[in-house]
């Protein structure tokens, strides 16, 4: 191979090793004794006075519930740590409609948040647009450390009225 024919290479492992050496990779941990912190957060509108509140979920509490305005729609500002270093954090939603008789329940699409070198902490948002009422969604929050470790919440179900 030539000299010239060797930059490409070069320049390209450059590149790769510039990214995998960002200032907010941690080292990899050698153990990790800890799982990750999570807080779930949901801002919404109370039903019955439009008032703005706030829902904040952490590992260990127990499942929770709330009646929130469908005019408004609902924010969720959602956080995974781990000082030992966060692999991924993942957002779960499932959105049950009212149709008729029946009720629809779909999937909803939350890109899980993951990282290549182990990081400090990983955080999200994501929203619940005004739409029809009669809508609930169910949300969940895990997340996993570098070593492994897993950590989540329990189902926060927010009725849309």
């Amino acid at each position: 191979m030539t000299p010239r024919a060797r930059i490409g290479p070069i320049a390209l492992g450059c590149f790769v090793l510039i990214g995998c050496t960002s200032r907010d990779c941690l080292p990899p941990p050698p153990a990790d004794g800890s799982p990750p912190e999570l807080t779930l957060t949901v801002l919404f509108r109370e039903l019955s006075s439009g008032e703005q509140d706030t829902l904040v979920v952490l590992p260990g509490d127990p499942p929770a519930r709330v009646d929130a305005r469908n005019l408004d729609g609902v924010r969720v500002v959602y956080l995974g740590r781990d000082p030992e270093g966060l692999r991924r954090a993942e957002l779960g939603a499932t959105m049950l409609t009212t149709v008729g008789v029946g009720i629809e329940s779909e999937r909803l699409r939350v890109d899980p948040l993951t990282s290549s070198c182990p990081v400090p902490a990983l955080a999200g948002t994501w929203s619940v647009p005004p739409g029809d009422p009669g809508r609930t969604v169910s949300l969940g929050l895990i997340a996993e450390s570098w070593s492994g470790l897993r950590s989540w919440t329990e189902t926060v179900t927010i009725r849309l009225r």
